[in-house]
């Protein structure tokens, strides 16, 4: 079992070593952490990055400067990081369910387990470490330490993970820094040097962390739970990061961008959320307050936790939308992925947290991708087709429907999201946005889109959300496993109920007409 495996490896770290610099290597500007009582200085010049929502652990991250390359097979990139974590006795509570097998280190808590040790909780936070030699007692600063040394290995290239576990009167706290294992001795005096600089200080009186209270009072009829969780993640905000509550209150900007370019991005988003509601309108107003955290570049987009293919990204579970400032490349595509992430989260809330089939969802956000703004930035003049450099969605379809390439229609549009995420992504976006812009600016563009096809995205809205709650009436207060799953089904069978298969091939030979096909 892992509590077994995790005591285990605790009890081998009987080796006492006096501490003794190898190289002077320069750690960077100081990090301090009143509520947990500590400091450190990270290595030179890396780049904050503050922990996800509800991460229980993980305190701030550092992303390396520079990047490295493995030597050999495939050329790999990696960008190496410091991860700063902390426990505490405190974490587990009278509530944890205890027992012959729980580990001194993790127990059960409401239903998940929760750690109070770097020992306990490593194997579980990283895929499959394979340790190189046993953990070593070291006294740093005269504080005891414990350095684990470990392999993570994936499909194309392996990282090296040195661990320094710091010991203090009631919790423990963790810098572990990774590199590339061919490239961990040219790093390794910069990990050293960073970790020869911790210290602990006087802990702050409980509620002693930087005040958020002026951002979050700028929100209007908050409840307690998510102002609570919105000024816990202003706290949790390392150095370099700031906060800005949008024009008009309706999110929660944090950002280490540009504060120029990041105003823009309110403006921009808050023109977004009006357009949305005119086509989209609310049966009632929504309240939810969404983050949208902007990264100031891909590096640190991708340090954050980022899918590494994506250009930005919603998450409900979070209730934050993540993207970067896309200096490198073109930094007006940040503005297509905004308003595309920024869909995704309005119709999240719009039908009560519920998800659409993909080619609606992301269908949609790609149609809202294509907006063209007014000289102000402020206000949507009109939805041209998308054909950005990164989303080339125009040129695709043209490109997929000239070779005979699409997906029928009947069946694209019943597709799970995980079969629109698989094989030829570029194509299934460029197909789910086609559609999109097809029924809502085909007719003035001169394509022939008959009403039948045009009143179909608002019955299928309807249909879905009287499916989801049927679905939730017949649990009778029961929970509902793959809600979305369910209700998406009963929505296309219920809006395409009374299609034929000549009324399908007339749709697509339209449709196909429309993009260049015959």
């Amino acid at each position: 079992m892992l509590p077994d495996r995790c005591r285990g490896l605790a009890a081998a770290c009987v080796f006492l070593l006096a501490w003794v610099p190898t190289a002077r290597a320069q750690a960077g500007k100081e990090y301090v952490n009143e509520k947990q009582g500590f400091s450190f200085k990270p290595p030179k010049d890396w780049t904050a990055v503050p922990p996800q929502p509800g991460e229980e652990y993980v305190l701030v991250k550092y992303a390396a400067k520079n990047k490295q390359m493995t030597k050999k097979g495939d050329r790999v990139v990696f960008n190496p990081e410091t991860e700063v974590a902390a426990f505490t006795a405190a974490a587990v509570t009278t509530d944890s369910e205890t027992g012959d097998d729980a580990d001194a280190g993790s127990k059960k808590r409401r239903g998940r387990e929760t750690f109070s040790s770097f020992a306990a909780w490593y194997e579980e936070n990283y895929n499959d470490p394979k340790k190189n030699g046993e953990p070593k007692s070291l006294v740093i600063n005269k504080i005891p330490v414990v350095a684990w040394d470990f392999t993570l290995t994936h499909s194309n290239a392996a990282t090296r993970l040195k661990a320094y576990v710091f010991s203090g009167k009631d919790r423990e706290v963790a810098l572990i820094f990774s590199s590339l294992v061919d490239s961990f001795d040219g790093i390794e005096k910069e990990f050293d040097a960073s970790a020869r600089s911790f210290k602990w200080i006087e802990k702050a009186a409980s509620g002693g962390a930087a005040a958020t209270g002026g951002a979050i009072d700028a929100f209007v009829g908050l409840d307690d739970e998510t102002k609570s969780f919105l000024q816990e993640q202003i706290k949790q905000l390392p150095p370099g990061w700031s906060n800005l509550v949008s024009g008009k209150k309706r999110y929660l900007f944090l950002y280490d961008a540009d504060e120029k370019f990041v105003k823009r991005l309110d403006r921009h988003l808050e023109a977004m959320r009006d357009y949305y509601e005119t086509i989209f309108k609310p049966e009632r107003p929504i309240t939810a307050v969404s983050i949208v955290r902007v990264c100031k570049n891909r590096d640190t987009y991708i340090g954050y936790g980022a899918p590494p293919s994506s250009g930005g990204y919603w998450s409900d579970r979070a209730h934050e939308l993540v993207i970067y400032h896309n200096k490198a490349e073109d930094q007006n595509e940040t503005f297509v992925v905004i308003s595309h992430e920024a869909f995704h989260q309005y119709i999240y809330y719009f039908y009560g947290e519920l998800d659409p089939h993909s080619w609606y969802n992301e269908g949609h956000g790609d149609y809202f991708g294509g907006v063209v703004m007014d000289a102000s930035g402020g206000r949507v003049q009109k939805i041209a087709p998308l054909d950005a450099t990164s989303y080339p969605r125009l040129s695709t379809i043209r490109e997929l429907v000239r070779k005979d390439a699409a997906v029928p229609l009947k069946d694209f549009m019943q597709w799970s999201q995980r079969e629109y995420y698989a094989g030829d992504g570029l194509g299934h976006y460029a197909q789910g946005w086609s559609i999109i812009y097809f029924l809502r600016n085909g007719r003035k563009e001169g394509g022939k889109v008959d009403d039948k096809w045009s009143r179909m995205l608002g019955e299928y809205l309807a249909n879905l959300v009287a499916a989801r709650d049927q679905i939730r009436q017949d649990a009778d207060g029961g929970r509902v496993f793959g809600l979305d799953e369910q209700a998406q089904k009963r929505a296309f069978a219920t809006t395409f109920q009374s299609w034929t298969d000549d009324d399908w091939a007339a749709f697509e030979a339209a449709w196909r007409k429309f993009y260049g096909g015959s």
